[in-house]
């Protein structure tokens, strides 16, 4: 990492550095290693899986179909009942780390349907468009539906990665606890998540990396 970044955290196969662990403490929108971490220490079973944000934007991006295939066959996407990705705005594939807004997209495979959580109202609808009709065939989900999901709104230009996150942890805790259906989820989403647990989840996540980082010694 260069300007003598120091290494926070290893995490699996995520690595954190300062100047990411910084975008935590502000108003700043967060990058895919953040993402990707917290989806990385969620507990869900094998079924449900949370893509990196990296792997979500190189499917999107990739134009060798068969290559594709080949890299993915790995997550075994045909048995998992849930999926989730980070969504990005970014079409720059030069540009690591670009992009202005993220958005969850999730399938369902019980219902066979894409809901798409924006906190900024559809904002990153065409995006996530593309990602379900290229992810399709890789999920065996052809005739998959894509709906928008009812998402709180953020009140602010740069915690759409935090409300990513919220929602992809209220989704996990109402699969592991039976209660993942749509009329549960949103109510599940409508009381958990607010502006103030939203401020509050870019503590909790900070405090998390460096406890984290504290065992490593690091």
């Amino acid at each position: 990492m260069a300007g003598g970044d120091k290494k926070v955290l290893s995490y699996g196969d995520v690595v954190l550095w300062g100047s990411d662990v910084e975008l935590l403490k502000g108003n700043s929108f967060l990058n895919d290693r953040l993402i990707e971490f917290f989806f990385a220490q969620l507990e869900v079973p094998y079924d449900c899986l949370l893509l990196a944000p990296a792997v979500t934007f190189w499917i999107s991006h990739c134009e060798d179909a068969a290559f594709v295939m080949s890299t993915v066959a790995a997550l075994c996407l045909p048995d998992r009942k849930v999926v989730m990705f980070a969504v990005n705005d970014n079409e720059d594939v030069s540009m690591v780390g670009g992009g202005c807004h993220w958005s969850l997209l999730v399938y369902i495979r019980e219902s066979n349907e894409f809901q798409h959580y924006d906190s900024m109202g559809g904002m990153n609808a065409i995006h996530a468009r593309k990602l379900a009709t290229i992810i399709k065939p890789f999920l065996d989900a052809a005739s998959a539906k894509f709906e928008a999901a009812w998402t709180p709104h953020q009140v602010n230009g740069y915690d759409c990665g935090v409300y990513v996150m919220a929602v992809g942890q209220v989704l996990c805790d109402a699969y592991t606890s039976g209660r993942f259906s749509t009329v549960d989820s949103e109510a599940l989403i409508k009381e958990k998540i607010t502006p103030n647990a939203v401020r509050q989840m870019r503590h909790d996540v900070l405090n998390r990396i460096l406890s984290l980082a504290e065992e490593q010694g690091c």
